[in-house]
């Protein structure tokens, strides 16, 4: 029960946790949050769904879905209270062709046992980082890279994504980020998770470490999937 749940959230650190489910769809969520309207001292910790998760049909195509991600992007960094920070995880995917780009079908990523080939990597750091730039204030503090740990994937979950995937620090802070600001690896090793697409514990823990020292009390994921 959610009691039961609570407790045992709190019995590793010691520490008094607490957990709520919103069962809502996420972009109309944040679409009726009104701006800078996430509470004070809440950070958020995301990664934006794939293609395959929000376009299956490919009604999208590749570009409708990079225009609907960077909408995304937009919508938390314009909810962020003051001084907040947002961290997304993001892993690159490749195109399967050029026509696929140009036409309503275009979302599609190379499937294992296919020809072998693609025709554009989809970059979703770059994504991010041009949707943040449109969010006045908004800047980057800094990029890391999380390693999925088989170094014979030769291409990460399947042969249609990264073997490593990005992690992504925003903010709106008005405040410069100190240098020596709790130092964790520019490369870090995913460890596990419950889902091939989940975050891992290990880069988890790194960052919410990071995140309590900055002052971060309560951690917002818009698509916290499993």
């Amino acid at each position: 029960d959610e009691d039961g749940l609570r407790q045992s959230a709190g019995a590793a650190d010691g520490l008094n946790h607490d957990r709520e489910v919103l069962v809502e769809d996420a972009v109309p969520w944040l679409d009726a949050t009104p701006e800078r309207g996430l509470p004070e001292g809440c950070c958020v910790v995301t990664g934006v769904p794939d293609i395959h998760e929000v376009d299956p049909e490919g009604r999208l195509g590749m570009e409708g879905y990079q225009q609907w991600f960077q909408r995304v992007v937009e919508l938390v960094l314009r909810r962020l209270p003051a001084g907040g920070l947002a961290i997304f995880m993001q892993t690159d995917i490749k195109q399967l062709s050029r026509e696929e780009a140009a036409t309503a079908g275009g979302g599609k990523v190379v499937p294992v046992g296919s020809e072998g080939r693609y025709w554009r990597w989809v970059d979703k750091a770059h994504l991010a980082m041009s949707a943040a730039e449109r969010v006045q204030g908004s800047r980057l503090l800094w990029h890391k890279i999380i390693f999925s740990g088989n170094l014979n994937a030769g291409g990460g979950r399947n042969s249609g994504v990264a073997g490593y995937s990005h992690y992504l620090c925003f903010t709106t802070s008005d405040e410069p980020e100190p240098l020596d600001s709790f130092p964790f690896p520019d490369v870090l090793r995913k460890g596990l998770s419950t889902w091939v697409s989940g975050s891992g514990a290990q880069c988890l823990e790194e960052v919410l470490a990071y995140l309590r020292v900055r002052g971060c009390t309560l951690v917002v994921d818009p698509f916290c999937g499993e």
